[in-house]
């Protein structure tokens, strides 16, 4: 992979990330995902055809966060669509919603050395 297109890849990823997150604050009105959802990262396949999002949820339980990420899933289409309007790619990628526990586990390990 040359340089240029890691750089375009990673460019692609910020701007994505920028926007779904905007469009999840003001386009989403479903309670299982308006401002529970926090993005972390998102991941662009090389060929732009597919996107790995990954997410953490605000203040929910461990047993609904199955639940939410299908919902989150679920928009996918929704979310792609708005993203297709604003931006002038020529391929939009697929979205795909991925629960990512590396905040909690950070939390939990700062927890303990604080407690050492």
């Amino acid at each position: 992979m040359s340089i240029k297109s890691f750089n375009r890849l990673d460019k692609v990823s910020k701007f994505l990330h920028k926007e779904i997150s905007y469009i999840i604050l003001n386009f989403i009105r479903d309670p299982k995902i308006y401002k529970i959802t926090n993005i972390l990262d998102v991941v662009v396949s090389k060929d732009f055809s597919y996107a790995k999002i990954f997410v953490s949820f605000i203040n929910i339980k461990k047993n609904y966060i199955k639940y939410h990420l299908q919902a989150l899933n679920n928009a996918s289409k929704y979310i792609r669509k708005i993203l297709s309007d604003k931006i002038n790619f020529r391929i939009v990628p697929s979205l795909t919603f991925i629960y990512d526990k590396s905040c909690i586990e950070g939390f939990k390990i700062d927890k303990l050395l604080k407690n050492i």
